[in-house]
């Protein structure tokens, strides 16, 4: 994942979403597709399409807040079928 300038010229510093670097947690797999971003007051929240929300500190830092979301094609128990 790379943070850019306003510009969108250069980058300004790039995160690797693996296991390996988060401070707490496991990924269900490395580098996963971002669905969502937000960013503010110095952090950036990540969602993937496999559901995890994690926090990416702008120094470096990246905490698993969400690890077991909802992924593509999952259905809820209990709601009829034909809402969908």
């Amino acid at each position: 994942m790379a943070l850019w300038d306003e510009e969108l010229s250069h980058v300004l510093k790039t995160y690797s979403l693996l296991s390996s670097s988060l401070t707490g947690g496991q990924l269900y797999k490395d580098t996963p597709p971002i669905r969502a971003l937000a960013l503010g007051q110095g952090k950036i929240l990540a969602g993937t399409k496999h559901g995890e929300i994690v926090e990416i500190d702008r120094s470096g830092p990246i905490k698993l807040l969400v690890q077991v979301g909802h992924m593509t094609s999952h259905m809820f128990v209990g709601t009829p079928i034909n809402n969908y």
